[in-house]
């Protein structure tokens, strides 16, 4: 799939289920979001404003891979992830928050494995 459509959980869709329909893996099975992983939101907010901040920012990413692609070398330890991109574009694990002054997102920082 190369454009993961929102869902109604507030995720970007992450993975298909058996049938090969968008869903989201982090909702599925959890209580009062489980319904919402695997509808396709009807009407999807309009992200061109917002950006989005990993869910580490801030955070000094200590992942043994450092991965992520944002704060140049990842080989002085402590250095903080300071990964923010625009909310648009299918960025990994992406949830819209709109209650929030950023959406989140993963980059990578403390590795993929």
């Amino acid at each position: 799939m190369t454009d993961w459509p929102m869902m109604a959980c507030g995720h970007r869709a992450n993975a298909t289920d058996g049938d090969g329909n968008p869903a989201c893996a982090i909702c599925v099975g959890v209580p009062g979001r489980h319904a919402d992983s695997t509808i396709i939101d009807p009407n999807p907010p309009d992200l061109t404003i917002r950006t989005a901040r990993c869910s580490y920012y801030g955070r000094p990413a200590r992942g043994r891979s450092r991965e992520g692609p944002c704060n140049g070398s990842w080989a002085i330890r402590d250095q903080s992830c300071l990964c923010e991109r625009p909310s648009t574009g299918n960025l990994a694990f992406f949830e819209h928050r709109p209650d929030r002054p950023h959406d989140s997102y993963y980059c990578g920082c403390w590795g993929w494995d």
